[in-house]
């Protein structure tokens, strides 16, 4: 049967739409397939399957006759799947068989030769696939249900992007009537090149030549165009073997030598005539065309005043001076103010200008948006005194104001509440301790119906005394001004049934912490004993197990060395670890993380591309391929070859 099989141009949008629907049945199973040129006269037809309990597939691949010539295949198995060879079923028609055992199949491949009838890019062919039957186990039990034409085969078609020549030497120059026409087809190569840096050459009657123009009788630069299926590509012939020896200009009546600043015009010519002067030829002066020559140093964008503009050709070069006339405005508006416009006292940021829109106005009625960063500032003081500052913008000798407000770096509280007391409450009489603050918390209460947490460290304590009579004792704890108290118990000396201290013989083995991390405090490998003192005054010892040490308070919440405090039958002593920048820890790749790069993976980056999925920023990270800061169908593309091996992430 032969049926014309028309170009596929929607290869993305066929991989949007079948990979995240075609799979709603069968969430594991992909078929793919890649159509890339091995030779010229070849393609080479790559069929990939990834699946999970895939136990049979069948499928017709059809193809049209009349371009294309099935030759062979080759079979690929892997672990316990096997794709069975391709059978040409009749003229168009390729029957492809594969099998697997009911458990695993992952990243087989078959690969299929055709011939090429013409002479055409890979982009020119297309092909379609039919399924006869597909069978998916639907879990680990093993009863298999059928699935009918649920699966969709999806043709990556390769196109040429571009031309690449490869010209000898000898042939880009030729004396004055050497030549009437340049020997293409002996020193010009012509190279179609595709994906991947893939070149193949395309043989000579084949591509268009335009050489129109060239006349090798003729002294002169010629542009000779190559041009094949829609690429196009050139070389330069120069003819006559002698270089000038200088150029000269001549400036005609006319000859434009002011531009106004800013406006898109290029260098008029129009009336410039730019000559090479050669001993060997007759006329010594030749007129060099001005496409011929090239023109550097023209720049509207430049500040007013002289330009000199060089003219090249050949080596060789002269220059002419154009002057670059002020183009100020009469004046610039805000249209639109910074979106902030708000800064604390003393803050490290400097002035933003995000979101601000400024116009200019030109006396021949243009107005013209400016660019944040044509333009200067000035007035912007983050030490000034609380209040209002205004801030001059100014472009070109015009200036527009905007205001903004400083506001105090520290707002006041209006009060204090103590909301947990701190994990010691207790204290000997007479003793040498100083006052504990760990699990002290502070709430601070503000004017605007706002309230926050006091950092620990900007509570002062007033009022903390040992060596006072037994019982309660008042603190007093002071934050900006505010203050609130709370009580604290003074008891007698030497409890013998509570240690007086606990020595270390050896630290716990892990001492560094990753910042935020949810992970307990571990003592493995710690040694210790606590000292007692018996009502009689003698003093002993006794080992700390492990398992009878309680952990106060253990909250690495903030970078470098953290004072942890322990418990040992009431005696709190103190222990010190170090917290450093936690790691973000992730797999090129591997999105959702189970250790392996799979179709799973490919699903959730490509989901993610066309807003059907939210990613976590370590997931995004894993899923951006070509690093280019998003995650796009290229990037699921990416993953989904590696998944089936036929390309490697690193």
């Amino acid at each position: 049967m032969k049926q014309k099989i028309k170009v596929l141009f929607v290869f993305a949008a066929i991989l949007c739409l079948s990979f995240i629907f075609a799979t709603a049945a069968n969430a594991d199973t992909v078929i793919t397939a890649d159509v890339l040129p091995v030779t010229y006269d070849s393609l080479k037809v790559d069929i990939h399957c990834g699946a999970s309990y895939l136990t049979s597939t069948q499928f017709y691949l059809q193809y049209d006759p009349q371009t294309l010539s099935f030759v062979s295949a080759e079979t690929l198995s892997e672990k316990q799947g096997d794709f069975g060879t391709a059978t040409l079923v009749e003229d168009g028609k390729v029957f492809v068989s594969f099998y697997a055992a009911k458990h695993a199949f992952n990243n087989g491949m078959l690969t299929l030769h055709f011939d090429l009838v013409d002479h055409k890019s890979s982009a020119d062919y297309a092909f379609s696939a039919s399924f006869e039957n597909l069978y998916v186990s639907k879990d680990n039990s093993g009863a298999d249900s059928a699935v009918a034409d649920d699966g969709k085969l999806l043709w990556n078609i390769a196109e040429m992007t571009g031309l690449a020549l490869s010209v000898k030497a000898d042939s880009l120059v030729y004396e004055v009537g050497e030549c009437v026409k340049p020997d293409y087809e002996n020193c010009l190569t012509v190279y179609g090149v595709w994906p991947n840096e893939t070149k193949i050459e395309i043989p000579y009657g084949v591509y268009t030549v335009n050489d129109a123009k060239f006349d090798g009788s003729v002294f002169g630069l010629y542009s000779i165009e190559i041009s094949y299926r829609g690429h196009n590509a050139a070389y330069n012939v120069a003819v006559g073997l002698e270089t000038p020896e200088n150029l000269t200009i001549t400036k005609k009546s006319g000859f434009k030598t002011e531009y106004k600043q800013d406006s898109d015009a290029a260098l008029d010519v129009s009336n410039l005539t730019v000559m090479g002067y050669y001993p060997k030829q007759n006329p010594q002066y030749v007129e060099i065309k001005a496409d011929e020559y090239t023109v550097t140093g023209f720049n509207t964008d430049a500040a007013p005043g002289k330009q000199t503009v060089t003219i090249s050709y050949f080596g060789k070069s002269v220059t002419v001076d154009i002057t670059i006339t002020p183009n100020n405005p009469d004046k610039i508006v805000i249209e639109k103010a910074p979106s902030s416009l708000t800064y604390k006292q003393n803050a490290a940021d400097g002035l933003s200008l995000d979101g601000i829109v400024v116009k200019a106005h030109f006396a021949n009625g243009e107005v013209r948006t400016l660019d944040v960063d044509d333009l200067v500032t000035s007035g912007f003081n983050a030490a000034a005194e609380p209040g209002k500052q205004t801030i001059t913008v100014t472009y070109r000798g015009k200036s527009a104001t905007f205001d903004i407000m400083i506001e105090s770096a520290v707002a006041k509280p209006t009060k204090i509440e103590v909301v947990s007391l701190p994990i010691k409450t207790v204290y000997e009489q007479n003793s040498k301790d100083s006052f504990v603050k760990t699990g002290l918390k502070v709430n601070a209460y503000y004017a605007d119906g706002t309230e926050e947490l006091v950092r620990e460290n900007d509570l002062n304590i007033e009022g903390f005394n040992t060596k006072v009579p037994v019982g309660q004792q008042k603190i007093t704890v002071k934050y900006l001004g505010c203050s609130a108290t709370f009580e604290i118990t003074i008891e007698a000396p030497d409890d013998p049934a509570i240690p007086k201290r606990i020595e270390f013989i050896k630290y716990p083995d892990k001492v560094e912490y990753e910042l935020g991390t949810t992970e307990k405090l571990d003592l493995t490998g710690m040694q210790a004993k606590a000292i007692f003192v018996d009502a009689d005054g003698k003093q002993r010892e006794e080992d700390i197990a492990i398992s009878d040490v309680v952990v106060v308070e253990f909250k690495p919440d903030a970078l470098g060395w953290l004072p942890v405090y322990i418990s040992y039958k009431g005696c709190i002593t103190l222990l010190t670890v170090n917290v450093v920048e936690a790691t973000v820890k992730y797999k090129l790749g591997d999105i959702n993380a189970d250790g392996n790069v799979t179709t799973a993976d490919a699903r959730l980056a490509l989901r993610n591309s066309v807003g059907l999925e939210k990613l976590s920023d370590v997931q995004l990270l894993a899923a951006d391929i070509n690093k280019n800061g998003k995650v796009e169908t290229s990037d699921a593309r990416l993953i989904l070859r590696a998944a089936v091996g036929l390309e490697k992430i690193n």
